[in-house]
């Protein structure tokens, strides 16, 4: 029976976001408003919301409620960076705030890193919102013994890309990249900076950058909401692998 209960709360919210009857930025009824419309308790409501956060038609602002999301340009990963046709928009859509801080590489970090655990790293913060809803979030390491550069004042990049040009003014230059990508559920603190629901999926991006000595000077670890991101990769052929391969 409470499946049935939070299914058709689920779908008559559903049906009026579609049609308009709630539009986007529009608050959500009450969770206690809800259960007595439906006959139920506000628990069964909460299933019901957490569904349709989990489909990013919804986000809880705490202490406010729940709102329509607002509709949001999506994310195409490609080859460390955005598509280049929506470079320019996304960059004029999101505002994009940074953090820094100066911390010791835990186990974790050390490997992806491969410093000694303890080793002093630069923690660069980067969080897209549209709006005020968030969009995006891009964590980027740089061992202090590789630099030590300032914070961007106008960062721009979502992706933490102004990381990579500030060390390349400093010349050091990432010349390969390593990048591991998985659907995964948020963490806890991923779900709570991005108003995800805990079964809202990530795309979850690992980028190694490498300068010619094989030394890692940057590691990024990127969380993008599964719902409106998607990744292209595009590979080119040595001329040498084209011949042989002619053969």
């Amino acid at each position: 029976m409470a499946m049935s209960r939070h299914k058709s709360i689920e779908d008559a919210l559903r049906s009026g976001i579609g049609t308009g009857v709630y539009a986007p930025g529009d608050q959500l009824p009450a969770e206690s408003e809800l259960a007595k419309q439906h006959g139920t308790s506000v628990p069964t409501v909460r299933i019901a919301l957490d569904l349709l956060r989990d489909e990013g038609l919804v986000e809880k602002y705490q202490g406010r409620g729940n709102f329509v999301r607002r509709p949001f340009e999506r994310l195409t990963y490609a080859n460390d960076h955005f598509t280049p046709d929506r470079r320019a928009s996304l960059y004029t859509a999101l505002s994009v705030t940074v953090t820094s801080s100066e911390l010791r590489a835990d186990d974790a970090l050390a490997t992806i890193l491969q410093v000694p655990r303890g080793e002093p790293v630069m923690e660069y913060v980067f969080l897209s919102r549209q709006g005020t809803s968030p969009h995006s979030l891009a964590r980027i390491y740089v061992p202090l013994a590789v630099a030590s550069i300032s914070l961007p004042e106008n960062a721009r990049s979502p992706l933490g890309d102004d990381i990579r040009v500030g060390l390349a003014a400093v010349g050091i230059k990432a010349t390969t990249f390593a990048e591991h990508l998985e659907a995964r559920l948020p963490t806890e603190h991923e779900a709570a900076t991005l108003r995800l629901g805990p079964g809202s999926p990530v795309l979850s991006v690992e980028r190694i950058a490498m300068d010619d000595s094989d030394r890692i000077v940057e590691a990024a670890l990127l969380a993008l909401p599964g719902f409106r991101s998607g990744a292209v990769f595009t590979t080119h052929a040595h001329a040498e692998q084209l011949e042989e391969a002619s053969r």
